[in-house]
């Protein structure tokens, strides 16, 4: 099921995953180490969510880092 990743609408302090259903909008709450994918250039990339003391950050299957999209981006969720 694909939703769109950006910061949580019940948190401002978290992001998260957001999805339209039959009834209403849904969303999927990011903690440390949630491991989803978003598309990025087109491509689906899996990445996992993490936290220091400078803000979150991503990281892929590879290791490397990646900022946070400016703007919301299509995601889904690798488990629930």
């Amino acid at each position: 099921k694909v939703g769109r990743f950006g910061y949580s609408q019940y948190d401002i302090d978290r992001y998260g995953i957001g999805f339209e259903t039959d009834l209403g909008f849904e969303e999927y709450t990011l903690h440390c180490g949630d491991c989803f994918q978003l598309q990025l250039l087109g491509v689906w990339t899996t990445v996992r969510i993490e936290k220091n003391e400078f803000g979150w950050y991503l990281i892929d299957d590879q290791g490397m880092n990646h900022d946070i999209p400016w703007r919301a981006v299509p995601a889904r969720l690798l488990i629930l």
